[in-house]
């Protein structure tokens, strides 16, 4: 996964299941977002 304007590579693991909450909020702070704004981000 690439963000824009960011030199930071971020992993995102492949799953057949959902992943663990503890991950994904791993991989928000890697990426610099919060819950609510992966939220809003998942609703455009």
């Amino acid at each position: 996964m690439h963000k824009a304007g960011s030199a930071n590579i971020i992993v995102i693991p492949m799953h057949t299941r959902d992943l663990p909450k503890g991950t994904l909020r791993g991989i928000l702070e890697d990426a610099g977002l919060s819950v609510a704004g992966f939220i809003e981000l998942l609703r455009q």
